[in-house]
């Protein structure tokens, strides 16, 4: 039977609520994928082949349906390792789940790619890059970003933030006052989907500074709803669920 495996934490709101909207879902925590979530893959440059074995049970790769995939950012080996074998372990173990992630051929929200294993910071300033120039908008001077001597720069805009989320085709926004920058991203519809497949960032939430016209201040990759508004939850969950669908 098609199955979505979900990777949050217990009180994440938003995997909660795409749980509910999905019929047959599995789901684990970081720290239970990282550190007792057996898996083999096979590629041979045209197909994937694989399984996932799951609190004892295996999960053949060709049944998931698709993949939600928020980590905590938190998991860490086991102390009882020096600090080099710690080291060794923890990007080993990110570098094969990262190897699965990007070779499953079903919906993945979303696949990290490498850079940002290592560096989330940095991954995010290059996200927000590529997004305003694929999608013909400025970049905010205080968003994030990379000086002009390759120096990760910027600090919080004074102006009011304005967030749009993007799920696949869709654009998820509730502010009224972006109602003409919703206009510039429809018509830039490819673009959108040209930089999703790109960075392979399939839902994002996007802030905006407002000037003399929109700026992109930030892309996140992995948007916190612990705080959201119920309209707002309920609509991104349901795009997110219709992503993965």
């Amino acid at each position: 039977m098609p199955t979505t495996l979900v990777v949050a934490e217990p009180k994440d709101r938003l995997a909660q609520r795409v749980c509910g909207l999905i019929p047959q879902v599995i789901r684990c925590t970081e720290r239970e994928l990282f550190a007792t979530c057996g898996f083999a893959l096979l590629q041979d440059g045209t197909s994937v082949e694989g399984t996932l074995t799951l609190a004892g049970q295996p999960l053949p790769l060709a049944q998931l349906s698709g993949v939600l995939f928020r980590p905590a950012r938190r998991w860490r080996p086991p102390s009882g390792l020096g600090a080099r074998h710690r080291a060794f372990v923890r990007h080993e173990t990110q570098a094969a789940w990262c190897a699965v992630l990007n070779a499953l051929t079903c919906p993945v929200l979303n696949r990290m790619a490498p850079a940002w294993w290592l560096d989330d910071t940095w991954y995010r300033a290059h996200l927000a890059q590529a997004f305003a120039q694929q999608l013909d908008l400025p970049l905010s001077s205080g968003g994030d970003g990379w000086g002009e001597r390759g120096v990760l720069s910027g600090a919080p805009s004074p102006e009011t933030l304005a967030s749009a989320y993007a799920v696949g085709k869709h654009l998820v926004v509730i502010d009224q006052t972006l109602s003409a920058l919703e206009s510039h991203l429809a018509a830039h519809a490819a673009e959108l989907a040209q930089w999703q497949h790109a960075t392979g960032i399939g839902f994002a939430r996007i802030d905006f500074v407002h000037r003399s016209g929109y700026a992109v201040e930030r892309v996140e990759p992995l948007p916190a709803m612990g705080r959201a508004r119920e309209a707002l939850l309920d609509s991104v969950s349901r795009r997110v669920a219709e992503a993965l669908a």
